[in-house]
């Protein structure tokens, strides 16, 4: 009986330790559980969290590049203007510029022409005036011989 009694205690201590571990078992078990959803929650929040961190840093990065982009058009714009302007500022000098130049050559070649003018004028004039002279001494020559002829026919006759 002693044998049986320590048989049956062995038994009985193997059936309560073996309760004892699936009840350990499973109270691990539910505590890993527990763990596992509490980990699962706060990963899920952190995951939320970065999503709206990461969608707010993808807004303030698009924010900030349409930022950039505007303000280089900007400046691009107004290099274009400035770059327009001067060269509309320098069409105009180089105009201007040679406009005084047409003018200056044209004004070179009119007093070139007006020169030579003046001196053909003048040899003409000089020429008409040496045809005067000769045409003048002529008929003085003439109108005195003239004149002579009639002394000499007056004076004559006067004689007679």
């Amino acid at each position: 009986l002693r044998e049986e009694h320590q048989a049956a205690i062995a038994d009985a201590t193997r059936r309560v330790e073996s309760e004892k571990e699936r009840v350990h078992a499973e109270q691990m078990a539910a505590a890993l559980r527990e763990r596992d959803e509490s980990h699962a929650g706060e990963r899920q929040m952190l995951e939320d969290e970065l999503k709206a961190r990461h969608t707010e840093l993808l807004k303030e990065r698009d924010l900030a590049h349409a930022t950039a982009l505007s303000e280089a058009k900007e400046l691009h714009e107004n290099a274009q203007a400035a770059l327009t302007s001067k060269h509309a500022a320098e069409l105009e000098s180089r105009t201007e510029m040679l406009a005084l130049e047409k003018d200056k050559t044209h004004n070179s070649q009119l007093v070139a022409a007006l020169r030579a003018r003046d001196e053909e004028h003048a040899k003409a004039l000089a020429e008409r005036e040496a045809e005067l002279k000769a045409q003048h001494s002529k008929m003085i020559a003439e109108r005195e011989a003239s004149l002579r002829e009639e002394h000499q026919a007056a004076v004559a006759d006067a004689t007679r």
